[in-house]
């Protein structure tokens, strides 16, 4: 490491580098006649530093010394603004009613003299220095070392120990300490905080003074701790207050002295002997420049100050104070700033009669709470239930009936990260069985999200709050429920697969393997639904197409709706920390048929895989989309003409884009409804810097079908080309022009590709391998074939057709992008 890069938050970044040994000068030549010569004289590196003058302007120095121009003056390292003019003096008054002009303006200050920086160079074995930006020079020491000691640096060192403050040390011995942007976000936090904290001290005075009463203290939460509370009073309104945090030890100081502790303003209020409440500083009354206390609180009735909150702030990390809310500064520093400090209040206590408020100084507050009757108004908080849609909360009041015409029950709640009860959402009621028994419930809650709330009980003008809890919805499907395995119809008996097809209500089950194999997955502890969908515009309702699963003796056990319906979903076995070991898709509809394509060219399923229809212009004949590959499904269109994506149970994952993290195939299949983009090495899903990546994923034509294949049993995704299916039923090496269907969109192949009189190719579009949004619904439609395009080329063969009508046999596709599959027989 030979250096350090600066960044600063204005000033940009700046590079500093370390000095570098000096080598040994050479020894002196041999003198005459026998005698040695003698030693060179040791070679001298200028010594550059700042240093802060008493004027608190940074200047130069050399070798320790002030560097002085010719007329004696001190350089400054920084421009020093000039002083504004002075104004001109007014017009005399003109005679006879003639107006006086107005003086002319003064005439400004001049500008104080810029910064510079001196310039260092070594010219015929001398450095030389320039005070003006290199046009003179003067000549310094030798340059080069002659059997002389090492060079000096001009930064010998950088100290990053201290996580607030860069230390550089100089080559003089000074240490220059920067705050660092860690120290500047809390330090400007610590400054909100306390200031904050001294507008809440002043209401809590006049509080006091007033006799005002709490009538509630509500936690606020961040992040699940309680940072703070809201006091309510019952006339003085609401106010809020943030804990403090303890100080640390400041930096080692300079030249061997110790370090002193940072330094924390402590500000407090006192009452004085005339019952009135002054501010205090470190103990001491707060005076202002003419040695009178400053009042918190504004005497009613009496001329003289009002009352003002004072103000703190850190200035070049140094504390400095305000004693008329900001509008001007003490100039003399409080102390050196510490980046934690106090926050004002040290601790918050209370009990039935009193809130219990703890200053840094540590006077203890009292305020009284209404009637000292709270903690007997509610009773009973029960939180009876929490489910998929709605949380129930039940309890009881304190109070007789009769009082129940004048009680009210509030729920506050809210999902974000800090909880303040006064921006919270909210729910009432002052419904009461006969004892004092209430309910509410929340409806429309997000799955997966963490909500906190309170309660707040209100009689007549008191309130009492319960503490902040909090609750996490759980997702429906993470409920566990248990089936008999022996009354289940095995769809895996006749073989394993990744898809299996159910066209009537029942209970089933499949072999928890991987697929089209008979590998089996270690670590099952359970099975749960990942979603459901009608794939149209509608989503269905939680278990509307499944009613559950569960994971037993090796078997992931299935069951329908009673009222089965068509669709979609995927199930997934996971293990004991919830991680995806592998998912199955659950394809729900009529049993497709086989399609014999002409000139032997094979067996073809009727539809794509996930359709629910062979209907031309049904949304329902759409499919599934796949990236090429891949084994789990993609929603399609919610409509034949939309780009909206169908509707599902869940709110899917946001796309990822491939790299070596997310673009492997383990990391696929542990997040099946992740969409994985595209990568520029060789536009893939899956990242490998190959330009044609592993042919085999879908496995290649004539071969047992890969553990990925998406097929159902007995059936694989079909060889394309020319030599592939759609190529020898047609006849052709390349495309061929059909009439395009702009009303159903998609080409009728009913005659052409087989017999059969309905052969329905949709034009689904397919998602974009970039976002994974769906594109060209109704304008085109793509199938993936098992073999790749070219072997010079980083795509996959796809059968694809738009509305010109051409229906292509050999095209290329990226393999990150998404399009329907159509299964081939197995022969």
């Amino acid at each position: 490491m030979v250096g350090y890069v600066i960044t600063f938050s204005k000033s940009g970044a700046v590079t500093i580098y370390h000095g570098k040994d000096g080598n040994d000068g050479a020894d002196g030549a041999p003198g005459q006649d026998g005698s040695n010569g003698n030693d060179g004289q040791d070679g001298h590196t200028p010594v550059v530093g700042i240093s802060k003058g008493e004027d608190g302007v940074y200047y130069w120095t050399l070798d320790g010394e002030w560097i002085v121009d010719q007329e004696g003056n001190r350089i400054p390292a920084t421009g020093k603004d000039g002083e504004d003019g002075a104004p001109g003096q007014d017009g005399a008054p003109g005679q006879d009613g003639v107006p006086g002009q107005d003086g002319k303006p003064g005439t400004p200050g001049a500008d104080g003299m810029d910064g510079i920086t001196p310039q260092l160079k070594i010219e015929d074995g001398y450095w030389h220095v320039s005070y003006d930006n290199g046009a003179t020079w003067e000549k310094l020491d030798k340059a080069v070392p002659e059997d002389g000691k090492d060079g000096d640096a001009f930064f010998l060192d950088v100290d990053l120990s201290d996580p607030y403050y860069i230390t550089l040390i100089m080559a003089d011995g000074q240490q220059i300490r920067i705050p660092t942007w860690k120290a500047f976000q809390e330090l400007e936090a610590l400054v909100n905080t306390i200031n904050s904290n001294l507008s809440a001290l002043q209401t809590i005075a006049d509080a006091l003074l007033e006799k005002d009463y709490v009538t509630g203290v509500i936690p606020i939460m961040e992040n699940g701790m309680t940072v703070g509370y809201t006091i309510c009073f019952e006339k003085g309104g609401n106010v809020n207050i943030y804990h403090g945090r303890n100080g640390q030890d400041g930096a080692p100081g300079q030249d061997g002295e110790d370090g002193k502790d940072g330094y924390s303003p402590v500000i407090g209020i006192s009452k004085d002997a005339d019952g009135e409440y002054y501010w205090t500083l470190d103990g001491e009354w707060m005076l202002d420049t003419e040695g009178n206390r400053i009042p918190c609180t504004a005497k009613d009735g009496q001329d003289g100050k009002d009352a003002t909150v004072p103000r703190l702030k850190i200035d070049n990390g140094y504390w400095y104070v305000s004693y008329d809310g900001g509008a001007t500064w003490e100039t003399e520093p409080l102390g050196s700033a510490s980046a934690t400090a106090n926050g004002l209040f040290t601790d918050v206590a209370y009990d039935q009669a009193y809130l219990y408020l703890t200053l840094a100084d540590g006077q203890v507050v009292k305020l009284p709470r209404q009637g000292g009757q709270t903690a007997s108004i509610l009773k009973e908080l029960d939180h009876v239930h929490i489910s998929s849609t709605a949380a129930t909360f039940s309890g009881q009041i304190g109070l007789g009936p009769e009082d129940y015409a004048y009680c009210l029950v509030t729920l506050y709640y809210s999902d974000s990260e800090s909880f303040n009860v006064f921006s919270a959402k909210s729910i009432s009621t002052a419904d009461f069985d006969g004892d004092g028994n209430f309910a509410l419930s929340l409806t429309d809650l997000k799955v997966g999200e963490e909500y906190s709330y309170c309660l707040c009980v209100k009689y007549k003008s008191e309130k009492v709050y319960t503490g902040v809890e909090s609750f996490v919805v759980p997702h429906p499907y993470s409920e566990i429920k248990t089936y008999d395995a022996a009354a289940a119809q095995d769809l895996s008996a006749a073989g394993t697969a990744n898809c299996y097809i159910v066209s009537q209500g029942g209970l089933y089950k499949f072999k928890a393997v991987k697929g089209n194999s008979l590998m089996s997955l270690n670590g099952i502890a359970s099975a749960e639904i990942l979603w459901e969908s009608f794939g149209t515009k509608e989503a269905p309702a939680f278990f509307e197409l499944i009613e559950g699963v569960c994971y037993d003796n090796g078997y992931v056990i299935v069951k329908t709706a009673d009222e089965f319906k068509e669709g979609n979903a995927v199930v997934a076995a996971k293990d004991a920390d919830g991680n995806i070991l592998w998912s199955w898709h659950i394809w729900m509809t009529d049993m497709p048929a086989g399609q014999v394509y002409y000139n032997n060219a094979g067996t073809v399923l009727d539809r794509n895989i996930g359709a629910v229809s062979t209907t031309p212009g049904d949304v329902g004949a759409l499919g599934l989309f796949y990236q090429w590959g891949r084994k789990d499904p993609f929603l399609a269109a919610s409509s034949i003409t939309s780009t909206t994506v169908a509707k599902s149970t869940i709110t899917w994952p946001a796309v990822v884009a491939s790299d070596s993290f997310t673009g492997t195939e383990e990391y696929a299949v542990e997040h099946p409804t992740t969409y994985i983009t595209f990568n520029e090495l060789n536009y893939d899903w899956l990242y490998t810097d190959a330009a044609v990546a592993d042919t085999t994923r879908w496995a290649v034509a004539a071969a047992p079908k890969s553990i990925n294949d998406p097929c159902p049993h007995g059936w694989r995704i079909p060889e394309g080309g020319a030599d592939g299916v759609w190529g020898k039923a047609l006849g052709i090496k390349s495309s061929k022009v059909y009439t395009f269907d702009e009303t159903n969109k998609g080409i009728q192949h009913g005659g052409v590709l087989g017999p059969d009189e309905n052969i329905w190719y949709p034009a689904a579009g397919n998602l974009d391998h970039s976002n994974g949004k769906v594109i060209r619904t109704g304008t085109a439609g793509v199938c993936w074939n098992v073999n790749i395009y070219k072997t010079t080329s980083p795509y996959s063969n796809v059968t694809y057709w738009n509305t010109s009508g051409r229906f292509y046999v050999v095209d290329g596709g990226n393999r990150a992008r998404g399009f329907n599959v159509r299964c081939v027989k197995e022969e």
